[in-house]
């Protein structure tokens, strides 16, 4: 589960990042 976590985290700030770079 941790392991889940941090995976999800990590996509949830890549995502951001691309957001961030798009706009």
């Amino acid at each position: 589960l941790v392991k889940g976590k941090e995976a999800a985290r990590a996509c949830v700030e890549i995502l951001a990042a691309r957001a961030r770079i798009a706009a």
